[in-house]
């Protein structure tokens, strides 16, 4: 991926790190990481490890594919977004203060730790590896490990840096590389358009989603498929049904009917339709599974 300067970077999110931590771990299920809406950015080093079912993330115009005991890096430098998860998704998320990376890296990607240089530009590489078994559940133990807002600030910090050593350890010695695939920038764009506008009713018009990315209809929805590997309405429907499904298991409850409107869906009768086809439920039966989820 190519190097961008820091002037050309969005500004940062905040992660809300305590002022005594150096970083923190969290799992996410995929019944609480929604697809996300934006492209984001973090002056934070963040590792991902799945440790069931699949995530795919949008970077730097690069569709990027963790699979099951998938270990990545996103760095500072890439704009990101969590695109599409499978249902059963299980993955750590771990997250480095730019002090604690800089006191553990070293000068070269072949050092005992990430190289420095990821704290300000992007490699040319995809930056995810798979790890054996043996390797993701001992990177477990440790992800859970810190998982605990009860430890000491000084046991943490130690903790955490003993973590970024560990991952960077597998991701070295890891067999498999895998690549990302470059958009073209019409798909992505239109990929784009489609997250922000999902619940618009202009997302159902896509000769105007195509004449907007400056190319046909047909050319669009062919490279579209190829590139992403489902259709624009399947992309564009699978937005809707995960906002749906969002809005009825938010603790507030919105009604089926107001939530089939407020996802993008034209009737109650097609949110209907949409979800069985995707989930094979109905929707009272994904408000029963959403629930479930969420209290496990």
């Amino acid at each position: 991926m190519p190097v961008r300067a820091a002037a050309e970077l969005q500004p940062a999110t905040d992660l809300r790190i305590a002022p005594d931590r150096d970083g923190w771990t969290s799992l996410h299920q995929a019944w609480a990481v929604p697809a996300m809406r934006r492209d984001h950015r973090h002056d934070e080093l963040e590792v991902n490890l799945v440790l069931d079912g699949w995530a795919e993330y949008l970077v730097a115009g690069l569709r990027v594919h963790l699979p099951r005991h998938g270990l990545g890096w996103l760095l500072p430098s890439q704009p990101h977004r969590l695109i599409n998860r499978s249902p059963d998704l299980q993955m750590w998320i771990g997250v480095f203060c730019p002090a604690l990376v800089a006191s553990n890296a070293t000068p070269a990607a072949d050092g005992a730790g990430p190289p420095v240089a990821w704290l300000y530009e992007s490699p040319e590489e995809t930056l995810v590896r798979v790890p054996g078994t043996s390797e993701t559940r001992e990177l477990a133990r440790l992800f859970a490990q810190l998982d605990d807002p009860g430890m000491s600030t000084k046991r943490h910090r130690i903790g955490l840096a003993w973590l970024l050593a560990e991952c960077w350890r597998a991701f070295q010695s890891a067999d498999l590389a895998l690549t990302g695939d470059h958009l073209h920038p019409a798909v992505e764009l239109a990929a784009r358009w489609l997250f922000d506008h999902s619940g618009d009713a202009e997302a159902n018009d896509l000769e105007a989603l195509a004449s907007r990315c400056g190319v046909s209809r047909p050319w669009l929805s062919t490279l579209f498929q190829q590139q992403l590997g489902e259709s624009m309405t399947d992309f564009r429907n699978k937005q809707r049904l995960q906002r749906f499904r969002e809005l009825i298991a938010h603790p507030m409850g919105m009604p089926m009917t107001a939530a089939s409107f407020a996802a993008g869906f034209g009737s109650y009768a097609q949110c209907y339709r949409t979800v069985r086809r995707y989930t094979g439920l109905s929707p009272h039966d994904l408000l029963t599974e959403a629930l479930a989820d969420g209290n496990r």
